[in-house]
């Protein structure tokens, strides 16, 4: 790189460290600027935290995670997903099957009995102390294969929260 003619260095080791921390912080000081500048543009007008309030918890401000996966729209399309964002399913789960009793189950038209169709699946996030598990309660559907006609659901047991993810405990 070529040596620029009007700029002189000095040569003393000091004054040369001197001016490095100078330059490092006038870049500090630009960096902030820029962080207050792409948030103001770019993000959540929920995000109003500075990058200089981060100081206060003796915080390093760090650079903006950019999602290169997704362009910008996709990633915006994906957050407006209607409904619970389901459990994930890397948690442990506990099935916990329930049936309906012995006396609702001949068909109440020709008296055979209902096999199983289906079933459908709730979930809920049980906390027990340093681990969460999902609690699978699965309510089974049974039918009348004679007639086709009779569905009948096991009932679900009573939640702490109506339609809430939360288990008791």
């Amino acid at each position: 790189m070529p040596k620029s003619p009007t700029l002189k260095l000095p040569d003393d080791l000091e004054q040369c460290q001197q001016m490095i921390r100078q330059i490092h912080e006038q870049m500090e000081s630009l960096q902030e600027q820029l962080q207050v500048l792409l948030r103001a543009r770019y993000g959540r007008k929920s995000e109003t935290i500075l990058v200089g309030q981060l100081r206060l918890f003796g915080e390093q401000p760090t650079e903006p995670e950019a999602d290169d996966s997704q362009p910008a729209g996709e990633a915006e399309q994906v957050r407006k997903t209607h409904g619970r964002k389901k459990p994930p399913k890397d948690l442990p789960r506990v099935r916990r099957e329930y049936n309906v009793d012995e006396s609702e189950r001949p068909c109440p038209y020709c008296s055979t009995v209902r096999e199983i169709i289906g079933e459908e699946v709730s979930e809920q996030y049980d906390y027990t102390p340093a681990s969460i598990r999902v609690i699978e309660h699965v309510r089974l559907k049974r039918s009348c294969k004679s007639c086709g006609e009779q569905v009948i659901v096991a009932d679900k047991p009573k939640e702490v929260i109506e339609k809430g993810l939360a288990a008791p405990s």
